[in-house]
């Protein structure tokens, strides 16, 4: 089993995690701040869930295309960027479009990743190794606002911790192998 590329892949997703935990918190006390109300808080919390059922349909097309560890990159940089932009463009239409690919791009990390690790660990350690690459994913999350805490929510640090993470989530896929192969004509959402 090639144990660098499963922590590598399962590094990637515990990123995402992190950066999500320190993401959804800080867009809530953002609009807050402007005066938005609870309705308009609730909808842009909506749109990266909006967002995992496009990316849930997307992934078979995007990994065929482009080949699964350049589509785990791409959407990781893709993620990086919005959350940067959402430190740098304050307008609430805009954020729902960045949160809406956020949602894609993410979903996209995610499942791809867990599809990585089923078919790289072996039969025997498949059910724990999953199981961890899970339980990363989830406590990353909740490691989220802890962080922002300490990053503080009056200022961009967390949304710029949040796409550094991303970036290097990235870079963390770099040259591993193993991923799975999937045909973009034959793939379904």
């Amino acid at each position: 089993m090639k144990w660098a590329t499963y922590f590598a892949v399962s590094a990637a997703v515990v990123v995402v995690g992190l950066s999500l935990g320190v993401t959804l918190p800080l867009v809530s006390f953002r609009l807050e701040s402007w005066g938005y109300g609870p309705f308009a808080i609730g909808v842009m919390a909506g749109m990266p869930a909006v967002g995992v059922l496009l990316g849930a349909r997307l992934t078979g097309h995007l990994a065929g295309w482009f080949g699964t560890p350049q589509t785990l990159r791409l959407c990781l940089l893709a993620s990086a960027a919005s959350v940067a932009l959402l430190s740098v463009m304050p307008s609430y239409p805009l954020w729902l479009l960045l949160r809406l690919l956020i949602g894609i791009s993410l979903t996209v990390v995610f499942v791809l990743g867990e599809s990585w690790i089923n078919q790289l660990v072996e039969d025997r350690l498949r059910g724990r190794l999953v199981a961890l690459y899970g339980t990363g994913f989830a406590l990353s999350q909740l490691c989220g606002p802890l962080l922002l805490t300490l990053l503080g929510t009056d200022n961009d640090r967390g949304f710029w911790f949040s796409a550094g993470l991303l970036i290097f989530g990235s870079l963390l896929l770099l040259g591993r192998d193993g991923a799975p192969k999937v045909d973009a004509q034959s793939a379904s959402g």
